[in-house]
């Protein structure tokens, strides 16, 4: 994990679960919708973004294809989406590590 340096132990067990609710993670997938983005057919990245609520929810990057456009190219899918919702402002509550990105 890249961020793992910027967290506590406590911290990285609340985002990774040791029981995985399939059913809570199918309801919230209705609403975000994720987009997965692929490299010789290997998921490289993914997002969540919930137009309602105008908030990006997941952003994730594997981290052999950190900085080689990959958030760059998901982020002008964000754009675009917003775009066509008419949303002018987006947000998102970054991990510490991805602060710089956005």
């Amino acid at each position: 994990m890249i961020n793992i340096k910027d967290y506590n132990q406590k911290q990285i067990n609340l985002w990774v679960p040791k029981e995985i609710d399939f059913k809570k993670w199918k309801k919230r997938f209705k609403t975000t919708k994720p987009k997965t983005i692929k490299y010789k057919n290997k998921i490289v990245g993914f997002f969540e973004f919930d137009i309602e609520k105008k908030y990006i929810d997941c952003f994730y990057v594997k981290d052999s294809f950190q900085s080689k456009g990959v958030g760059n190219f998901m982020i002008k899918n964000i754009e675009k989406i917003a775009k066509q919702n008419s949303i002018k402002t987006i947000s998102t509550h970054s991990s510490i590590t991805a602060k710089s990105f956005f």
